[in-house]
């Protein structure tokens, strides 16, 4: 009797373990079924001294799961992750100048793997000249980044220029251009570094640099009156949307002649280019059609050129050390 009871002891015990095992078996292919989609906006590297994530993930099984960011062994952030449907979240994550990766992982009792990893890739601090009539209002866009230098030029008749040190040129809102800043900005060009230029409104000395450096020649200057606004067409990524109700909109613009159509990145409702890219004697160049100025555009305008500016010379400044 003793030996059957000894038996069933042990068939039991044989089912428990088989039962647990297939419990945790099955348990092991339902954390699988928790899954994550990570992006990030590159921008901010050069903004700001952190990273927002984008992060959608879905937790069928509503496991208690964790998403932990981690630089090496030090934890960054943490997000539990306790739905039990898809859901979008924002994470906001800090980063010091030594910071070479940031990983994530989801964790569980049961679980631990990466899902995400990431080298931030090194900065490379760049020389600005910004050349203008007046005071610079895009200066105070870029007056905080960490990578920029800025050197502000005011124009003057009789000056030479020397703009080789440089590596990048903004043009904003020059209404006289002389020989001298011209042959200077010719003698850049030659250097194939980045151009970026705030179209001004005196259309004498746009059509003269029209002619000489291939600018765009401006026809009239489009909205007389604070009212009458034009909407930008075209997806905008996040980054760029404007905050004038809700609605991607701007007043007064230059209204330009000569323009290929194929270097058009957007475009305002009357069919009129906003942002010109073009390459002009070997140098990338981007143009802007509307300037500036607080009572020609609404306020966010500035912030939409700052965004514009940096996606035009990310891949100039962000060095991938493993490539």
């Amino acid at each position: 009797m003793k030996y059957f009871t000894n038996i069933k002891k042990i068939i039991f015990l044989i089912v428990l373990f088989t039962f647990s095992c297939n419990q945790q078996t099955t348990e092991n292919e339902n954390m699988e079924d928790i899954t994550t989609e990570i992006t990030f906006q590159n921008l901010s590297f050069m903004t700001s001294d952190s990273l927002n994530f984008k992060i959608i993930y879905s937790n069928p099984n509503d496991f208690n799961a964790s998403l932990i960011f981690k630089d090496g062994e030090e934890i960054l952030s943490k997000t539990e992750l306790i739905q039990d449907s898809t859901l979008t979240t924002y994470h906001k994550i800090y980063h010091s100048n030594d910071m070479k990766s940031i990983s994530a992982r989801i964790t569980h009792p049961k679980i631990d793997k990466e899902v995400f990893s990431f080298d931030i890739p090194k900065l490379i601090n760049q020389n600005i000249a910004i050349v203008s009539d007046n005071k610079s209002i895009f200066k105070n866009e870029l007056i905080d980044n960490k990578i920029f230098n800025i050197k502000e030029v005011r124009v003057n008749s009789f000056k030479k220029y020397d703009f080789t040190d440089s590596d990048i040129l903004i043009l904003e809102n020059i209404n006289f251009f002389s020989n001298y800043l011209i042959e200077a900005i010719q003698k850049f060009l030659l250097s194939k570094k980045l151009v970026i230029v705030f179209m001004a409104p005196n259309m004498n000395q746009s059509t003269f640099l029209s002619q000489t450096l291939s600018f765009p020649e401006i026809k009239a200057i489009r909205g007389t009156s604070k009212n009458q606004y034009f909407e930008i067409l075209g997806e905008l990524p996040n980054q760029y949307t404007l905050e004038n109700n809700s609605e991607n909109k701007i007043f007064k613009f230059i209204d330009i002649k000569n323009y290929d159509i194929d270097n058009i990145n957007y475009y305002l409702s009357t069919n009129d280019p906003l942002i010109i890219k073009k390459n002009i004697m070997g140098a990338n160049t981007i143009f802007f059609t509307t300037l500036l100025k607080e009572d020609w555009v609404n306020d966010s305008f500035n912030n939409f050129a700052k965004n514009i500016f940096l996606d035009f010379i990310y891949d100039e400044i962000v060095v991938d050390e493993n490539s």
